[in-house]
């Protein structure tokens, strides 16, 4: 019996030997941030924010395979603004549908907009370099998203259907709301607050959490509206 336990022991220690060196030299690093959306309407100041993480890692299966070397997983919903008078403005979390070549994914915001060293280069700036671009992005405070780098933008027509969805130009949000409707500012900023997970009660053709986020492309359910997948509003991947 001491013998079966001894092996026990042993194998206990080796594996947690292994875990505590891959995760030395294959860390990964959280990231909890806040996107807020402000603009500038008939009646004032409108805005909203959401709360979402992304986890930025090295990958260890792919370094071994000279594959994939980045690794990462998001979890967050769109950002929704409540404009008053029946309309609405999404920030949604993908890039697919923008008519901005620099456009990029919400997961990506923060990479773009404090310099962080994942994935844009070598393995060892990565692992050198995040920590620190981390704590200079927690003392940074709200920073300006450029316009050009934003997700897709859309409105609702009717929060109750997932097929009224309408692009929407952020350089130009009166071409599609009228006149008196300007973007004011998006920012993002590091955060402690929990994730959102709310946004099904504003648009209620999202299931409450959880709901599998398929990666699908949107298409045209009108000739002027899209019918955006799940994912455009909220994303779960591990």
């Amino acid at each position: 019996m001491r013998w079966f336990v001894r092996i026990l022991i042993a194998i206990s220690v080796l594996v947690g030997a292994a875990w505590v060196t891959i995760n030395h030299y294959f860390p990964s690093w959280p990231f909890r941030y806040k996107v807020t959306v402000e603009v500038q309407t008939p009646d004032g100041l409108k805005s909203g924010s959401s709360v979402m993480e992304a986890n930025y890692g090295l990958a260890f299966i792919g370094y071994y395979l000279s594959s994939a070397l980045f690794t990462s997983t998001f979890e967050g919903e769109a950002v929704f603004v409540d404009l008053g008078r029946g309309k609405n403005l999404v920030l949604t979390l993908r890039s697919e549908g923008s008519k901005s070549s620099n456009a990029t994914s919400a997961s990506l915001l923060p990479v773009y907009v404090f310099d962080l060293p994942w994935f844009r280069g070598s393995r060892e700036a990565t692992l050198t370099g995040m920590p620190g671009a981390i704590e200079r992005a927690r003392k940074a405070g709200p920073t300006d998203i450029p316009l050009d780098i934003l997700p897709l933008m859309a409105t609702l027509e009717n929060p109750l259907d997932r097929a009224s969805a309408r692009v929407v130009d952020p350089a130009n949000l009166s071409a599609t709301f009228g006149d008196g409707y300007e973007l004011a500012r998006i920012t993002v900023a590091t955060s402690s607050e929990p994730i959102n997970r709310d946004l099904s009660l504003k648009l209620t053709f999202l299931e409450p959490w959880p709901q599998p986020s398929v990666n699908v492309r949107p298409h045209y359910s009108s000739y002027r509206t899209y019918e955006l997948p799940t994912s455009y509003y909220r994303r779960r991947t591990r």
